[in-house]
């Protein structure tokens, strides 16, 4: 059995690692966006610091620039922030020029859950939870607290 289990949501998929009943690492995936980590063929159509790199009709953000590689080339690119919803340009997706040369498979193995569930095994372990720490930014654990904030820009 695979260590992740996964569950449709609308637009998404729901991704949780169930380690002895709790949830110790989730992710969710937006339907349509190129996960981080992917490595993708793709053309630089901006030199600078910031670069900009195309890579299937979908720009790419490259904060450290593209060094030594000139406007027009083709370029390896690894996703290194996946797009932040909303119009606003700098919410575009990061890249980095890729250190590999293969392709990265960011289909997670995962028992996939029957829609509807009849029992609910994310709930169980404690998405809700998940859900509310990423919200408030307030983790809790035995001991302690760990708060996060968005920093200023």
């Amino acid at each position: 059995m695979p260590d992740w289990i996964c569950e449709r949501g609308i637009g998404e998929i729901r991704f949780a690692r169930i380690v002895d009943g709790e949830i110790v690492e989730a992710r969710i995936l937006l339907e349509g966006t190129v996960a981080a980590g992917t490595v993708l063929d793709g053309r630089l159509i901006e030199v600078g610091i910031p670069a900009l790199a195309d890579a299937g009709g979908q720009q790419y953000l490259l904060p450290r620039g593209a060094p030594g590689v000139t406007q027009g080339a083709a370029i390896r690119i690894e996703v290194t922030r996946e797009t932040i919803p909303g119009a606003e340009p700098w919410k575009r997706p990061f890249a980095r020029i890729a250190e590999r040369a293969e392709g990265v498979s960011n289909a997670l193995e995962a028992e996939i859950l029957p829609f509807p569930a009849p029992i609910d095994r994310l709930e169980q372990a404690g998405w809700s939870d998940v859900l509310e720490e990423a919200r408030s930014g307030i983790v809790r654990f035995e001991g302690g607290e760990l708060r996060l904030s968005l920093t200023p820009r």
